[in-house]
């Protein structure tokens, strides 16, 4: 009774499942890498340092340069000061204003501004690079989530049909039983392989269930938000021939040059 009740349970929510897949936000491996690179906050946060880095460069190279600058003051004056002011002078003032305008014009620094951009520079140079790296490996990581995530949902089929077949098995066993033809230990046999088949389908479906957690939180999209992955992991033969072991090492040169000249010099 009890196999019977966590069988119906799990068609139940199966049933539920492909019910509601028709709401599901299908998704395909390009869409969750655009939506990964998208909303991840590491990607942002080396953007912005790069951008800080761009413009302290800019400010080291304008150090180099002539640079311009004012400077204003306003002074209330009162007392012996005021006083005497109004003695030498004809104007009844109260307030005293000062302008200055500089101009200056950096001629030698001893290297100095110019190590120091050439280490801005280098902080350019790590910060496009530390960008492109966060880049790939959050492509890394949504692919390999999102594989993750087929896998488990082909497990979960397969799974599937290792219950069926169990049950319809029990069902011609309990026949056979019924007939005298097993033996009853044939039976509770039976009994064992089901439950143990529907223990690990229940473990795969939260396998697969944390899996899609998993790929949501990399692409930023909820994790009570239902996704559905439209592609499916099938097998498909890869025949290989004698010509491309032969050829395929021809595309990409960079990697056979240094073999080519090792076998040179062995010669």
């Amino acid at each position: 009774m009890k196999i019977k009740f966590l069988l119906a349970l799990l068609s139940a929510m199966f049933a539920t499942t492909q019910l509601a897949s028709a709401e599901f936000q299908k998704l395909n491996l390009d869409d969750c890498i655009d939506l990964a690179l998208k909303n991840n906050r590491t990607i942002e946060q080396s953007v912005e340092l790069r951008e800080n880095a761009k413009w302290i460069l800019k400010r080291q190279r304008r150090a180099t340069g002539s640079s311009l600058s004012w400077s204003g003051a306003v002074n209330k004056i009162g007392g012996k000061d005021y006083v005497t002011r109004r003695a030498t002078s004809d104007s009844n003032y109260e307030h005293t204003f000062d302008n200055t305008l500089r101009l200056s014009y950096l001629l030698y620094s001893g290297g100095r501004n110019e190590n120091n951009i050439a280490s801005a520079q280098l902080n350019l140079n790590s910060a496009d690079l530390n960008l492109e790296n966060t880049k790939q490996q959050v492509v890394f990581d949504t692919t390999s989530a999102y594989y993750d995530v087929l896998r488990n949902k082909n497990l979960v089929n397969v799974k599937e049909s290792t219950v069926d077949l169990l049950q319809k098995h029990l069902d011609q066993v309990t026949s056979k039983f019924q007939i005298g033809v097993v033996p009853g230990s044939d039976i509770l046999s039976s009994k064992v392989q089901l439950a143990n088949a529907v223990q690990s389908l229940v473990t795969s479906q939260k396998d697969y269930d944390n899996a899609l957690a998993t790929l949501s939180n990399l692409i930023g999209l909820p994790i009570s938000e239902d996704l559905l992955v439209e592609d499916n992991m099938s097998y498909q033969k890869f025949v290989v021939n004698l010509q491309f072991p032969l050829f395929m090492p021809l595309k990409k040169p960079k990697k056979i040059l240094p073999l080519l000249k090792l076998t040179d010099c062995r010669k």
